[in-house]
């Protein structure tokens, strides 16, 4: 019976162990769950941290905003929550302000993932329509509606990563990378409706602050004024994230500096 008891918990042992590999099999990857955003050279600006929460399948769920110093708007960003399809492409953004109004955006796509309407609600019923038009051979959107800096033409590449925007009521801009290099959210499945909805309500703003999600290192923002944004002073940790940077433009006190914090997760 000794004998008997010594392999029954041999047995259970080598099935726990078991379990317990099973939990770490398969590769894994760096993605950011805060960027903090210090703005060196102007102090009526806010400094901020985004914080960023993913789904089981590696998706941004949630945006969390927490302003640290320096002017904070009622209008500003509290939440921003996305819903996606089946097909992981994003179906629904709802952002709350500090002041708590809600706007909801929603996109409908084709059977190719192909963007082909957007509409707007806000809290107080109004219902904005903005169109949309596809230039597959460019990957190229043309949105078109009652805001002030509309039209809106995106440009993105084959991996729908932005390369330009531009507008006749707009700062065109064109994007430059160093394309061999991954790095912030180079494990994120790219978006193009985030992108171009943060273009729409913020101007690029929390573009800005999202580093425009690229997965790859963004050296310079050049701009139609010539108020060009490079990105400069990159540090990374031993795992080759990239964790400090700084932005400036050529003329102004658009001095910026980035802190990134990233987590674990399976790919």
């Amino acid at each position: 019976m000794k004998h008997l008891k010594i392999i029954y918990l041999l047995v259970i042992a080598m099935l726990f162990i078991q379990c317990s590999s099973d939990g770490d099999d398969g590769p894994k990857g760096y993605f950011p769950k805060k960027i903090t955003i210090v703005n060196t050279l102007n102090i009526l600006t806010n400094n901020r941290e985004v914080n960023i929460t993913y789904s089981n399948t590696n998706l941004i769920s949630k945006i969390e905003f927490n302003y640290l110093s320096g002017t904070v708007s009622a209008s500003n960003f509290d939440t921003i929550y996305f819903e996606y399809t089946s097909d992981n492409n994003i179906s629904e953004i709802k952002s709350l302000n500090l002041n708590g109004i809600e706007t909801i955006t929603t996109f409908t796509h084709d059977s190719f993932g192909v963007i082909t309407e957007i509409n707007i609600f806000v809290e107080d019923e109004s219902t904005i329509e903005i169109s949309s038009g596809y230039n597959s051979q460019s990957n190229t959107y043309s949105l078109n509606g009652i805001f002030a800096n509309f039209p809106l033409e995106f440009n993105f590449d084959n991996n729908d990563v932005i390369q330009s925007v531009s507008g006749p009521a707009i700062d065109n801009r064109i994007f430059n990378y160093s394309a061999e290099e991954t790095q912030v959210f180079k494990n994120l499945r790219q978006q193009p409706e985030l992108i171009m909805w943060a273009e729409i309500l913020t101007f690029g703003g929390l573009n800005l602050d999202l580093y425009y999600l690229t997965p790859y290192k963004l050296d310079e923002i050049k701009s139609q004024s010539l108020d060009h944004r490079t990105f400069n002073n990159f540090e990374t940790d031993a795992n080759n994230n990239l964790i400090k940077f700084k932005s400036t433009v050529l003329f102004g006190a658009g001095e910026r500096e980035y802190t990134v914090l990233y987590e674990q997760r399976f790919l």
